[in-house]
């Protein structure tokens, strides 16, 4: 199993069990059957972790539109139980690719009725990945719509804890 976190998370340690990545880039070489977390920022109504259990696409290209391009034919994968979503202290929702988080606003949660905004370049790779048949738990850190920041720590340990121990599937 392994762990994505952001660089600009800081120092992370990993938890027994699990290595740690720090690119995303790796989640190219993954296929059918591995399993992983992977972290990203977020925004959402109120700020709060929150375990990823489906998503939309609906701003710019999607980035399975790219892999089919590449085939020269039309594949629709099937991403059900790509998202493992381990019951916790945090929460579970849709999140919506979006641009950019840096001109997002509620108005886009409401509209759509996502739980969270996620960057679109950033959670391309998940989508690609379980595209591949890669099984991922996505831990989501949501800041508020205003701004506000999470308080309590990253879940890490008790995430990889959930989804080792046959956390919850979507």
């Amino acid at each position: 199993m392994f762990v994505y976190v952001p660089e600009e998370w800081g120092d992370v340690e990993a938890p027994a069990g699990a290595e740690l990545r720090r690119e995303s880039s790796f989640l190219a070489s993954l296929g059918s059957g591995d399993t992983g977390v992977y972290c990203l920022e977020g925004v959402a109504s109120s700020p709060g972790w929150m375990a990823v259990s489906d998503h939309l696409c609906v701003f710019g290209l999607n980035p399975l539109v790219e892999h089919n391009l590449s085939l020269g034919r039309v594949e629709f994968p099937n991403l059900r139980g790509m998202y493992l979503t381990p019951a916790g202290p945090w929460k579970t929702g849709t999140v919506l690719g979006v641009p950019s988080l840096v001109f997002s606003t509620g108005a886009e949660l409401r509209a759509f009725r996502a739980d969270a905004l996620v960057d679109l370049s950033e959670f391309a790779p998940v989508l690609r990945a379980g595209a591949s048949g890669v099984r991922l738990c996505v831990l989501v850190r949501c800041r508020g719509v205003g701004g506000e920041r999470v308080s309590s720590s990253m879940p890490l340990f008790e995430v990889v804890s959930s989804v080792t121990g046959g956390g919850e599937e979507q």
